[in-house]
């Protein structure tokens, strides 16, 4: 049963013993007159969520489908089936009471593997803000001791950055009876261990009883002080054991216990029971970095003081990781005003300051001292003026002469860079393999030599090889996919046991990291959209899709990768209604969410307002476009981001008419720092607005060029090289693109619109020879292709030219444009008309495009300009 439902107003078992988090915090708050604690404080695995440790029941659903499928061998159609096989099938060693322990018993057979996996699971993880405010607590002597049943080291690590004060740590049986209970210094006692050692305590039978020291001392603890219990579910039976003890005796726990609990969570009998008792107060909060932060609020009256220090790596990048604030934990009021200050704290920091010293920090990521700085800013600075060989031949210098590998590194990753901005890909190649040289175990550098490939065939060749090597890699095997379907799309034959494999390294990737920040989520939507769509099956393709969605929602409906994945699913609809409902309620979700995050839900409600145009009835999307340009963003929070910018002066020229206002916010964009992202946007924007800014964008992509991939950048190349009318050299830039792994059904659309452009019809008759098997059984994905391709026909060889295939397109293509074309080809020009103005009436932006295409004569276009 929930919390939430316990503590119901109208039916809630327990309502009567429901206390405020205002209570809990005057409980902490009360001391005696030496400011002696009353409390100590029984943090469980909640409380290290939000430092990026899966919870207890995350890995409980891994595990049950990884163990479902060593014995079933087959996958189950979702956890609840699995639980269910388990309760049934296997109930001499499953306890559905304690799952955790009974699967990693049965998923990791000795002790040295478990604490190797759980050494896997908490190395490297930095403490969330609330162990900052916890650990001041406890510097202000609000706290002294913390009994946790966890394996992580977020305790002590967070002392070591936030405090200079050094807590005693108890994680063995018998390091725990030397500790006395009135000593001032602040004590982390592990109840069950530490990873570090084989002798943690993971599994059911280790956790039905303490070792009698750890038991002995939290007795005599509980004698003098009362307990606060967050992020612990009350599993362990030797930990419930003792405290439903204690609860019965009348000297102990005088102050009580008070366990925190948030809404959603799950309360087990076993806790139920403890919570009946009475010394035992449940309390209502929103998680442990919540508690933590409104505590030090009301008891300190200030927030942090978190000021960045340059020799404590570890501590930038904890502050790093708080203002990143991927749990949203800026929703609380606290926390949002700390991590505020922090920022402009972070924002001040005297650049000399941050570099002045050399640092190894604790996971080994090696700072760079002042003069490794210095040398790479000189060699950056001789790169960006265009003189590559002096930089590089000067970054060789510096990299002979410094004997530490670590800084080596930083100056062989500038080298492999210098190197293809040079095209010296065998240069690029060695540089990289001696990156590799200096740490083979780093998958990052294995990353960056794969980017050095020209051929996507090898660079797919070689992840796998990589990939055999370190197969638990989720970033590898999201890098091994993605390049896969490159290569699946750029293919004339499409073969469904492909895009099944891609999928199955999706499927493996969310095993090993199913967060949300793992960019699977939504990659494995956009195969299952090709997949359904290549074999035509538009309900399996909404089935799939939407049950991707909902798995999403079902961890956090509220996580900026399930709105984009609520987005994607929903340009798949064509109901003006249903979209618009999408769009409002990512207005609602946006209120909800941190500041630092608006900026992409800004950039997710364009994507779905400029799809309202191409939803059934529609007529009402010009009232969207106004609600989002005109009230919901102001100047100030777009003035460096490029698709917004262009966005609005789009319909400030298309749909407000007016053109001055158009060009400003155009030329804005061209000097946001981000436009390289979308410069096959500000192509059509410069050729609607007539602005001939063609040769800034064209030196926008030749300086940003080694920022995008090969693919982006030769087909953005290619068509600037078109607006510039320079057709020869833009079908060779549609070729490259090609050949670097751009889809198939793009390359025939773009580069039969260059040869068209070119008046090369000739050459478009040809192209269909050497692609014939893709073009017969694909021709509803390339409706471009198709129609130049018949006008070459016609043009060019009649007797070939194809009326009925024309009319069938009339008949059952969705693009309009495609049908208008097809009108026209048929000498069926008052149809055509016809449709050319009622698609200029209900958008004006489709002016531009039926303009762009020489097959539509500009006479049938000519009434609807506009003057600039």
């Amino acid at each position: 049963m929930k919390a939430s439902e316990l503590f119901d107003e109208k039916n809630g078992d327990l309502l009567h013993k429901l206390r405020t988090k205002s209570d809990l915090i005057r409980h902490i708050g009360t001391r005696d007159s030496d400011n002696t604690a009353n409390y100590c404080l029984m943090l469980g695995a909640g409380a290290s969520y939000s430092s990026g440790i899966r919870t207890a029941g995350e890995l409980i659903n891994v595990w049950l489908i990884e163990l479902y499928e060593r014995f079933k061998k087959e996958e189950p159609k979702d956890i609840e089936t699995a639980k269910n096989y388990f309760e049934k099938e296997h109930a001499s060693w499953f306890n559905p009471l304690n799952s955790y322990s009974s699967l990693f018993e049965k998923k990791y057979d000795l002790p040295i593997q478990r604490r190797r996996f759980v050494e896997n699971e908490v190395s490297g993880k930095l403490p969330s803000i609330g162990y900052a405010y916890l650990i001041s607590l406890i510097s202000k002597n609000f706290f002294n001791t913390v009994f946790t049943t966890n394996f992580d080291d977020l305790i002590n690590e967070a002392f070591y950055q936030f405090s200079n004060n050094r807590p005693i740590i108890c994680a063995h049986d018998s390091s725990i009876h030397s500790i006395s209970i009135t000593t001032k210094k602040p004590k982390i006692i592990k109840l069950h261990g530490d990873y570090l050692f084989d002798d943690i305590k993971s599994t059911l039978r280790e956790t039905e009883s303490l070792e009698q020291n750890t038991k002995e001392k939290l007795i005599e603890f509980c004698k003098e002080y009362g307990l606060i219990v967050v992020g612990y579910a009350g599993c362990d039976r030797s930990v419930m054991d003792i405290l439903e003890f204690l609860a019965k005796q009348d000297n102990y726990l005088k102050n009580g216990i008070y366990w925190c609990l948030r809404p959603q969570d799950e309360v087990n009998q076993v806790l139920r029971n403890l919570l009946w008792k009475e010394k035992v107060y449940p309390v209502l909060i929103e998680g442990f970095d919540e508690i933590m932060a409104d505590t030090h609020i009301e008891l300190i009256g200030k927030g942090l003081d978190l000021t960045p220090n340059s020799r404590e790596s570890r501590l930038q990048k904890i502050i790093k990781t708080i203002l990143e604030d991927k749990h949203q934990l800026s929703k609380n009021k606290t926390i949002k005003n700390d991590i505020i200050l922090i920022k402009n704290e972070s924002n001040k920091q005297d650049i000399s300051n941050f570099i002045s010293d050399l640092d190894i920090g604790a996971d080994g990521d090696y700072k760079l001292g002042l003069n490794d700085m210095r040398n790479l800013m000189e060699v950056d600075n001789l790169s960006s003026n265009g003189k590559l060989i002096e930089a590089y031949n000067l970054c060789e210098d510096f990299c002979s002469n410094t004997e530490f590998s670590e800084v080596k590194a930083k100056y062989i990753l500038k080298l492999i860079a210098l190197s293809e901005e040079r095209n010296k890909t065998d240069l690029a190649m060695n540089w990289s393999n001696r990156l590799i040289d200096i740490d083979k175990r780093n998958i990052s550098y294995r990353l960056r030599k794969a980017s050095c490939f020209e051929d996507i065939r090898e660079e797919h060749e070689y992840l796998l090889k990589t990939l055999s090597d370190f197969p638990n890699s989720y970033r590898l095997i999201n890098r091994t996919a993605e390049i896969k379907f490159d290569i699946v799309k750029n293919k004339q034959i499409y073969d469904n046991k492909d895009i099944d494999n891609i999928l199955s390294l999706y499927k493996k990737s969310l095993i090993l990291e199913p967060g949300l920040s793992n960019e699977a989520w939504l990659e494995k939507f956009k195969v299952i959209k090709f997949k359904y769509k290549k074999n035509k099956n538009k309900e399996q393709l909404q089935s799939e899709t939407r049950e991707v969605v909902e798995k999403a929602k079902s961890i956090n409906s509220e996580h900026i990768n399930t709105i984009r994945l609520m987005r994607s699913n929903i340009l798949l609809e064509s109901s003006f209604k249903a979209v618009k409902e999408t769009i409002d309620h990512t207005y609602e979700l946006e209120k909800k969410l941190p500041l630092y995050l608006r900026e992409d839900i800004l950039n997710i409600i364009e994507t779905i307002v400029s799809y309202l145009p191409e939803t059934n009835n529609s007529s009402d999307f010009i009232e969207e476009y106004e609600k989002f340009y005109e009230k919901y963003i102001e100047d100030d929070e777009i003035k460096n981001n490029s698709l917004l910018l262009l966005s609005k002066s789009r319909y400030l020229f298309v749909y407000k008419r007016n053109y001055n206002e158009a060009v400003k916010y155009f030329n804005y964009a061209l000097e946001s720092s981000d436009l390289y992202k979308n410069i096959r946007s500000s192509l059509f924007l410069n050729k609607i607005l007539d602005t001939n800014s063609i040769s800034t964008i064209d030196s926008i992509l030749e300086e940003k060029r080694f920022k995008i991939t090969k693919v982006y950048y030769y087909k953005t190349k290619a068509e600037i090289l078109l607006n510039k009318k320079q057709y020869e050299k833009s079908i060779d830039y549609y070729n490259k693109s090609f050949d670097s792994g751009m889809p198939i059904d793009s390359y025939l659309n773009k580069i039969s619109y260059a040869m068209l452009n070119a008046n090369k019809l000739t050459e478009i008759i040809n192209i269909k020879e050497n692609y014939i098997d893709y073009i017969n059984s694909n021709e509803s994905e390339i409706g471009p292709f198709i129609i130049n391709h018949q006008f070459a026909l016609k043009n060019k060889s009649k007797k070939l030219f194809n009326k009925v295939l024309l009319r069938n397109m009339i008949a059952h293509s969705k693009e309009i444009g495609e049908k208008i074309c097809a009108f026209i080809l048929l000498d069926q020009n008052k149809d055509a008309s016809n449709l050319i103005k009622k698609q200029i009436e209900k958008d004006y932006l489709n002016y531009y495009f039926f303009k762009s295409w020489p097959i539509i004569p500009n006479d049938m276009l000519k009434e609807y300009e506009i003057l600039n």
